[in-house]
């Protein structure tokens, strides 16, 4: 499993893998199919480079250490 892989090696915070991969696998789907939701916060979603930079941000400062 990669998670465990990253928390042994330290790239990732200590925490339960299984709850790690649910997070991480609800986080982007959410992210993904709900942009018609994040529109009523930010226009970001129209620019859909933007878009993956900012998912990818968000998973990186959620979930790497």
């Amino acid at each position: 499993m990669v998670p465990l892989k990253g928390i042994e090696l330290g790239v990732l915070a200590d925490q339960y893998p299984e709850e790690l991969i649910v997070m991480l696998l609800s986080s982007v789907a959410y992210q993904q199919a709900t942009p018609h939701v994040m529109r009523n916060f930010t226009d970001i979603t129209k620019d859909e480079e933007k878009w993956k930079q900012v998912i990818k941000h968000s998973l990186k400062v959620n979930f790497i250490k």
